[in-house]
């Protein structure tokens, strides 16, 4: 029959703590939330939301140390009124 989903899923949560015992699994995703985040919040495609943060629209974005990104909920906020007034 097998072993239920959530088992495997505790399995695999719980060998990530293990070797990132910084920080649970979802910390960073819920502070931070990624391009293809807020496109999809707002209703815009990617390229816009990197659109906007280069023509000033939105506050200066803090980036990952690979480079990506990392935007929280005040740019969520932000693209959603200038995404009102600019569309």
């Amino acid at each position: 029959m097998g072993r239920p989903a959530h088992a495997a899923l505790r399995r695999s949560l719980s060998g990530y703590h293990r070797y990132r015992s910084d920080r649970p699994v979802y910390h960073e995703r819920m502070t931070r939330l990624r391009t293809s985040d807020l496109a999809t919040a707002v209703g815009v495609h990617p390229n816009t939301v990197r659109r906007y943060v280069d023509r000033g629209f939105l506050p200066p974005v803090e980036r990952s140390p690979s480079g990506y990104r990392r935007f929280t909920q005040r740019h969520l906020d932000c693209l959603r009124v200038a995404h009102q007034v600019y569309w």
